[in-house]
């Protein structure tokens, strides 16, 4: 039993370590194809695009947070901390999904970056009937 411990051990330790070696960062999203009308309890899958400020970042997550029916969408990267930076524009694009559950009119923001501390961000609405 010890055998398994301690390879699960170093893993855990391993795993650890190489998350500590990267820095994360706020995409820009350029645009998105949020249809305009929908359905409640319909799910939606639309495509957003967005940019890095350089060709060593890589998409790494989206987080979403709801409020009523304002929707913020926020995508990020990673870019190894010690590595060399690769100055360009890097753009990719996602699919994306999320289902309203009730009908209305719900306000999607969508971060295109911080500015002072404070997150900026294009809009767009969808109707759900």
């Amino acid at each position: 039993m010890r055998r398994l411990l301690v390879p699960a051990v170093l893993l855990l330790l391993c795993s650890f370590t190489l998350t500590g070696d990267y820095a994360e960062v706020i995409a820009h999203i350029t645009g998105t194809e949020l249809p305009q009308i929908s359905k409640p309890n319909k799910e939606l899958v639309f495509k957003i695009t967005a940019e890095f400020n350089d060709h060593s970042t890589k998409y790494s997550r989206q987080e979403t947070n709801v409020k009523g029916k304002v929707v913020t969408v926020t995508l990020y990267g990673e870019y190894p901390k010690n590595g060399e930076c690769q100055k360009g524009v890097q753009e990719f694009t996602i699919n994306y999904s999320y289902t309203p559950k009730s009908a209305g009119k719900y306000i999607f923001h969508f971060v295109t970056g911080i500015q002072n501390g404070v997150k900026q961000f294009m809009s767009d609405t969808l109707l759900v009937k």
